[in-house]
Parts: C-alpha cells; sequence; structure tokens
C-alpha cells in the first residue's frame, strides 16, 4: 500500500450549525457568535492522479491516521474536524476530541479554537463555559481572530463569565484588522460608549502582549 503524507492547505468547512451568521443591526449574543473557524485538510496528489479532497471523510481518515500517530499535528487537526463534521460512522465527538486536544497541546490554535467552540455550542458535549474560555483564550493568545471575537462576545454578553466591557473592547481591537465581525461589533460600541469607556480597552490592547512561548 502506497503511504501519502498529507500536508493540509486551508479549506472552510460548512458543518451544520457551524456558519457564521451575518451582522444584524445589532448583533446579539450566541448569534453574533463566530463559529466557523477555518479548518485545514490536504489536497496533495495520490495515485492515479486523485486527492484527498476527492476521497470519502472515511478513506480520509485512513491517510490520516498514521501521521497523526507519529504527532503529525496537521493530520491530528485534521483528524478532529473529520470525526467532528463527519455524518455516520465518521462522526465521532470522543474521538474529535481527543485528536483535536493532541493537536492543540502541541500549540495549534486552530485546534484550540474548534475546541472552545465544541464547549462552547456543545457540539456533542455538554456545554462548558469554562472550559471554552480557556480553550477560545489559548486560541486567541496564538493570534486566531475567530476565538478573539468570540471571547470578546463572551465578555461583553457576560456568557458563563463576568461581564468584563474592558476585556470585549480588547479583544475586538485585535481581532478587527482580520475578523469582519469584530470590526462590526467594535463600530457597533464605538457608537453606544464614550472615549473614557473605550479607552481602558483600547490601551489594553495596545500593551498586549502573547503569553511567554507564544
Amino acid at each position: 500500500m502506497i503511504r501519502t503524507h498529507a500536508r493540509p492547505i486551508t479549506l472552510v468547512l460548512t458543518a451544520l450549525a457551524l456558519l457564521a451568521p451575518a451582522p444584524a443591526a445589532r448583533a446579539e449574543s450566541d448569534d453574533e457568535r463566530s463559529v466557523r473557524p477555518e479548518a485545514k485538510t490536504a489536497l496533495d496528489s495520490l495515485k492515479g492522479g486523485a486527492t484527498l479532497a476527492k476521497l470519502s471523510p472515511k478513506e480520509q481518515i485512513e491517510i490520516y491516521e498514521d501521521d497523526a500517530k507519529e504527532g503529525d499535528v496537521d493530520a491530528q487537526l485534521a483528524l478532529g474536524l473529520l470525526y467532528l463534521h463527519g455524518e455516520g460512522e465518521t462522526r465521532d465527538t470522543g474521538k474529535a476530541i481527543d485528536y483535536l486536544e493532541e493537536a492543540a497541546e502541541q500549540g495549534n490554535a486552530e485546534a484550540q479554537a474548534t475546541l472552545g467552540m465544541v464547549y462552547d455550542q456543545g457540539i456533542g458535549v455538554r456545554p462548558d463555559a469554562k472550559r471554552a474560555v480557556e480553550w477560545y483564550e489559548r486560541a486567541a493568545a496564538g493570534g486566531n481572530a475567530k476565538a478573539r471575537f468570540n471571547l470578546a462576545v463572551i465578555y461583553r454578553h457576560a456568557q458563563g463569565v463576568p461581564e468584563n466591557l474592558d476585556r470585549a473592547i480588547m479583544w475586538l481591537v485585535l481581532a478587527r484588522d482580520q475578523d469582519y465581525s469584530a470590526r462590526y461589533m467594535l463600530h457597533d460600541l464605538e457608537g453606544q460608549l464614550s472615549e473614557e469607556e473605550l479607552r481602558p480597552g483600547r490601551e489594553m490592547a495596545e500593551n498586549w502582549r502573547p503569553p511567554a512561548g507564544r
């Protein structure tokens, strides 16, 4: 059997209940939450000119498994997403979380953000705001814009954590250059709040530095 090492490139997944909502006149709590993180999968050529993108999820899983066992972080992420968004026998939330955690512990911000979403939205598990925030914070520290926006929503609307307007503004400022929803929400807040109310969060963003090791 020919072994093919998968090397991911960006692919946006369209999973059930994971589509990011279009901005409304004013975003509200869960409806404004960005829950459609970009995922990665492989499109390398296989025998006969086929690509992984043309294979069934089950066939893709078989391709990735050996690399994931060897500690390949991209393969672990890909398997986590395949199991999370699969159907029938290829949908297994337990395996998805296991593979995502393996990738996340290696510092993969996409895996960390996806785990935040899993616990935030209760995808196959009981919703757990504390664990969601922990994973979002790790992903946000790694530069993941969707995680930063989701944290802003959580802190703005006190969803499982005490309300913290300053932290919400900080994460919006840090995410706005990469995320349209963050720019929209920040613009909305700037129309509601005074400069005095906005200043602490803006200063926190200006002084923010990623934790050591990121």
